[in-house]
């Protein structure tokens, strides 16, 4: 058997391959360095970002008194209503009607009530029902009304 020829091109390929290789790992090193300096000042900016908002937040997680007004452990003095007491023995619902019904008559001016009965008033107030306006008559409603319904029949 007639031995293998030995190629003059394999030697020269070989030497273009390694140095190939050597080519690419110096500049994938060299990218590896830059990626790795860019991302530690990154880390660095991070940290220090980092620590500023953990001096910040210290100030809100330190245990403080409670703030604002205590609680009151009194419920509304209106009939049916146990809701919490905020003041002059109303809850907060209560309370705002009635500063718009003192509001509204200390100005002269009627107040609308969505019930006939007489507003909530509070035990020991100054203020009275009766100075509120009496309600109007369903009565006189329906007879305005047929009225106005007899007019427009008449119209027609």
């Amino acid at each position: 058997m007639p031995r293998p020829r030995k190629s003059r091109l394999l030697p020269s390929i070989t030497t273009y391959t390694e140095e190939l290789v050597r080519t690419i790992a110096s500049e994938f090193k060299k990218a590896l360095l830059t990626s790795t300096e860019s991302l530690q000042g990154e880390l660095k900016e991070l940290r220090r970002e980092l620590g500023r908002l953990e001096r910040r937040t210290e100030k809100f997680s330190q245990p403080r008194g409670r703030g604002g007004r205590p609680k009151s452990h009194k419920t509304c003095t209106v009939r049916g209503c146990g809701q919490p007491h905020v003041a002059r023995g109303l809850c907060k619902n209560h309370y705002q009607q009635a500063r718009y019904e003192e509001k509204k008559r200390d100005m002269g001016m009627s107040v609308r009530r969505r019930s006939p009965g007489p507003a909530p008033v509070p035990e020991g107030s100054t203020a009275t029902a009766a100075a509120a306006p009496p309600p109007r008559k369903r009565a006189a409603k329906v007879a305005r009304a047929r009225k106005h319904s007899k007019a427009r029949a008449a119209r027609a």
